[in-house]
């Protein structure tokens, strides 16, 4: 793909994105860069993150050459622009955009939290399980597992 893009002649047109891009950080990105092919590479989280999945169908939303109008407004930022670039992401996961409901993620991390808990390592073999299984720090942990608490 990075060779196809840089066979392109005359200055570079494309920009390589990797690894982690936050909802905000892909704003600024389509905004600066917004005549521009931005290639996403391992950043699944994109479409699984509901702000970032709502830019990227805004980013890619007109068809037939009709101006792709991109919003994203925070208490202290306004961004609203046209779009005209391109987007290409490349995943080792399904690329369709399905976001977890808030009660399916709840319920999700206070099983991984239950399966963390119960093997019986030490405290930060615990942590380091959890982290591992879900990105998340020792407060969500414990958050979770006092729910669990809770609900029995």
């Amino acid at each position: 793909m990075i060779a196809q893009l840089d066979d392109d002649p005359g200055p570079k047109k494309w920009i390589h994105h990797n690894s982690h891009v936050t909802a905000a950080a892909l704003c600024d990105a389509l905004y600066y860069g917004s005549d521009r092919v931005h290639l996403f590479e391992d950043c699944e989280h994109l479409y699984k993150d509901k702000i970032a999945a709502g830019l990227l169908r805004s980013a890619c939303a007109a068809t037939c050459g009709k101006i792709r109008l991109v919003t994203y407004e925070t208490k202290r930022k306004l961004y609203r622009f046209a779009f005209d670039g391109g987007i290409i992401i490349v995943s080792n996961e399904s690329l369709a955009i399905q976001v977890e409901r808030r009660d399916e993620r709840l319920d999700r991390e206070r099983l991984i939290a239950r399966q963390c808990f119960d093997s019986g390592n030490d405290t930060i073999e615990r942590l380091a399980k959890w982290n591992a299984a879900t990105g998340k720090g020792k407060q969500a942990f414990y958050d979770r597992l006092k729910e669990i608490n809770a609900d029995a």
